[in-house]
Order: structure tokens, then C-alpha cells, then sequence
């Protein structure tokens, strides 16, 4: 409970082994690639994760945010409209959850909305 609150409020990133990540793709049965900038990723900057799903994955970069590795994908843009049927045949919807967003939080790009879902949930 600590740790989503903390993720959520922008406090905490990634854990150092990708846990919460791997743990993600296992449970949307989506395969995922990660594109890091780290410095400690030079030697392999592009990894796997959840290879075996036949599904279409999502792509994801990694970057420092305030002293935490943070991920976030790569086909969302938070400056443009965000259009369902731009992402026609791109992505499968598994599932959503309805909730208010704060004022604040209205820039954010979707997949963060969706993201947090499944962190909170």
C-alpha cells in the first residue's frame, strides 16, 4: 500500500529489477519493450519482457525523473488530442477503470491513467 501511494504521488519509480514492470506485462498478457536512456542499460539499451504473448506489445522508454527510473510508452504524446481510432489496430483494450482525475492530472497521457489503474487496483 505504502509503495502505490508513493508512486502515485510521484515519489517513488520503477524498483531496480523492473519487479513492478515484469509484473505488469504478466498481468495484461502483453509483451513489452523497454528502450532506456541509463546509463546503466549502455550495454543493452532495448530488453524484453513477457516474450511469449502473441499479442501486439507496448513500448515503453526509461529515464531518470527526479533521482527515480521512471517508464513511460512511447506512442503517447500528452501535447496532442488523444484519438480511440488513432490507435485502431495498435493496441487492445483489456480493460478500463472510471474514476475522477484531478485537475492536475488532465495533461497526462492515457496510458498513465491506465497504468496507475492497474497499480492501484
Amino acid at each position: 500500500m505504502q509503495f502505490s501511494e508513493e508512486f502515485l504521488a510521484g515519489k517513488t519509480g520503477l524498483d531496480p529489477e523492473y519487479y513492478l514492470a515484469e509484473a505488469l506485462a504478466s498481468a495484461l498478457h502483453r509483451p513489452f519493450i523497454f528502450i532506456s536512456t541509463l546509463d546503466r542499460h549502455k550495454s543493452k539499451p532495448i530488453f524484453h519482457m513477457n516474450k511469449e504473448s502473441d499479442k501486439p506489445p507496448l513500448i515503453f522508454e526509461i529515464y531518470m525523473r527526479e533521482g527515480h527510473e521512471i517508464f513511460k510508452p512511447f506512442f503517447a504524446n500528452k501535447h496532442v488530442v488523444f484519438k480511440l481510432d488513432s490507435l485502431k489496430g495498435k493496441i487492445q483494450i483489456i480493460a478500463y477503470m472510471a474514476k475522477s482525475v484531478p485537475e492536475m492530472f488532465k495533461n497526462r497521457p492515457i496510458l498513465d491513467y491506465e497504468g496507475f489503474a492497474v497499480v492501484v487496483s
